[in-house]
This record gives C-alpha cells, structure tokens and sequence, in this order.
C-alpha cells in the first residue's frame, strides 16, 4: 500500500518565506549597528593607546615620548619615526634619560598602522581646541586648536562611521559622530618649587634668606630638563620659594648652590625629583 507524505501548501511556503524575510530584515540593522559598535569601540582603545604614548602611565614612571622631548609630537608618526630628532642619551646631568627611543606604540608588523582608525580613515590631531575651564565656548579662556589657527592641543581625533569630520563646535556639542580623545588640552607641563634650608647649630635649621649674619650670600637653584629632546636648564636666585613654571613632567634633575660674599661656591649638589602635572614642591637642606 503507497503512503501519501503530505507536504506543503504553496500558500505554506510562501508564508514562511515572508516570515523569515522580515526576520531577516529586522535583524540586518542590528547587525549593522553591532558592528558600528565595535568599531567605535576599537578606535577609542587604539586612541587610548596613542594618547599613552605620548604621556606615558605617570603613575608607574613612564612619561612616554612627551617626558623624553619635554613637548608633545607635532604628528602622531612623530611616535614611531625617529627622522631628526637626536637620539636618547643618558650623558645628562644625574644620568636622566632624555631624547628621542621609541617606537612609543606597538602597532604589530605596520609602524604606521595605527595613524587609522577602524574605518580605514587617519586621524586628526592637534585640531580640536578647548573650551577652557568654563567649559563654554566664546568666552576669554577658550583654547583653539590647528583647526583654528591656534596651538597643537594633543587631542586625537576620529572622524567617525561618516569619515567626514565636523567643526570643534559640533563635536562638543554632540551632534556629529566625531570621537575625540581626550575631551580637554593634554598639558605636559608642572611646576616646580624649591626651599632651601641651612644648618645652624645643633638642631636649628633656618629657612633662606639667610639672617643678616650672613648677607650677602646668593642662592641658586638650577633645574635640567629636555627642550625638543636636548637638555637644558633654567636657574632662580630669587627665592624662597624657587619657582620654575612649564617644565615638562617627568625625572628631573636640579641643583643647588650658593656664592657667598667672599665669592667663593658653597654647597653645589645634584638631585632628582619626579615633576607632575601640578606643582612640585621640594625641601633641600644644606649643612
């Protein structure tokens, strides 16, 4: 006896059809926006990456190219092309390290692969400016970047799932699909203060200027730092406190000494302290 198999209706099918059509069809836009999200979501880490290049971890010593050049890179292939800058040298005062070692980014077997974000297009960098502490723009503490004809801000920036980028304004305003990192101006810089200290007698120690015992003597306080990966140095003689503005954070090296009224140096030493993005203050005693 032949079984009948029975199958399906052509209306059957054709239902099944449209209903895993639209299936299909809601499903397509999540995917594409699953897919948006991880690239927005790699191009953030990679531009976290960069922007630790620059300024390295403080927290664990590193001050990244930014502590190595006391200044930021003009380009982000500043980060991996060495081209004229002098090289890192350890022949410095104290032995601190300075000038140009990296590759600063581990970008795999292309140096330059991670001057794109995830959409294939380069970032931009330098160009967004800074709305100041007021966090408003047009107003007298406003910082405009390359885009304005003002300074390098360090900011990176990418533009986006559109590739197209947008003004400063419409990126802090949110409406354009820019992503920026970090929101605000990298400063590189701190500032540094010193006090000096004399012994006298047995327990005493007596803040400069020194008492009239003693006019005449002049302090000087001299710290070294790198300008464009070179050493150099600034000097104060009209503490206390010595007072250095905008030096580049990272291991310093500073010295004291005084001329006393015969001309004669007296106490020149060398010592190191880590310069932050604040203010540095530092006690130094002489016998």
């Amino acid at each position: 006896m032949k079984k009948h198999v029975k199958g399906f209706t052509l209306i059957e099918i054709v239902v099944t059809t449209a209903i895993f059509g639209i299936l299909a069809a809601s499903l397509v836009p999540l995917s594409i926006q699953e897919f948006q999200a991880r690239r927005e979501r790699a191009t953030l880490t990679e531009m976290k990456q960069i922007y630790r290049a620059i300024v390295g971890e403080p927290a664990r010593l590193n001050f990244g190219y930014a502590g190595d050049m006391g200044k930021l890179p003009d380009t982000l292939t500043d980060l991996n092309t060495q081209g004229i800058r002098p090289s890192y040298t350890t022949s410095t005062t104290n032995g601190i390290g300075m000038g140009w070692r990296g590759p600063y980014i581990n970008v795999g077997r292309e140096l330059g692969s991670y001057l794109k974000d995830a959409w294939g297009n380069n970032y931009r960098y330098g160009f967004v400016g800074d709305p100041g502490n007021d966090n408003t723009w047009g107003t007298a503490d406003d910082v405009q970047g390359l885009d304005n004809g003002g300074i390098n801000t360090g900011i990176i920036q990418s533009a986006g799932p559109d590739g197209v980028f947008a003004s400063t304004s419409a990126v802090r305003n949110g409406t354009a699909d820019d992503i920026i990192y970090p929101s605000r101006k990298v400063d590189i810089n701190g500032d540094f203060q010193a006090t000096v200290w004399f012994k006298r007698g047995v327990q005493d120690w007596l803040i400069d200027p020194i008492p009239d015992a003693e006019a005449g003597t002049t302090i000087t306080v001299q710290v070294f730092y790198p300008n464009n990966g070179i050493e150099t140095s600034l000097s104060d003689t009209n503490g206390p406190p010595y007072a250095f503005t905008d030096i580049p954070a990272g291991p310093r090296a500073f010295s004291v000494s005084f001329l006393d009224e015969d001309g004669n140096t007296h106490g020149s030493t060398v010592n190191e302290t880590s310069i932050a993005n604040d203010t540095t203050f530092v006690d130094i005693y002489l016998n």
